[in-house]
């Protein structure tokens, strides 16, 4: 995999890869099935913020307009570059908009 990159960037992304993997046989890491992101907050995250943290209610407030965005996702399928993607679509339809 590392003999196959051709540039720098190819070369640390597949050296992360091997790290990564390295890492999980080590550790016995089980890769677990993804779940929703709603089932993830449901079960989860607002559980724990109830118990540990004064800002629940803020928490609950936020995953309810987070539900619209990432509701029926996978937790797999919500990327950085996807966030940025929404981001910068919001951006623009609120240009548009004026």
């Amino acid at each position: 995999m590392l003999k196959a990159a051709r540039n720098e960037p190819q070369a640390i992304k597949a050296a992360i890869l091997i790290q990564q993997e390295l890492f999980e046989n080590r550790y016995g890491l089980e890769k677990r099935a993804a779940g929703c992101f709603y089932t993830f907050v449901d079960e989860n995250f607002l559980p724990y913020s109830k118990i540990h943290k004064k800002s629940c209610p803020d928490d609950v407030r936020q995953c309810g307009m987070l539900y619209k965005t990432f509701g029926g996702m996978s937790l797999s399928e919500i990327t950085w570059f996807f966030w940025l993607h929404i981001g910068h679509l919001e951006m623009w339809q609120k240009l548009l908009l004026r």
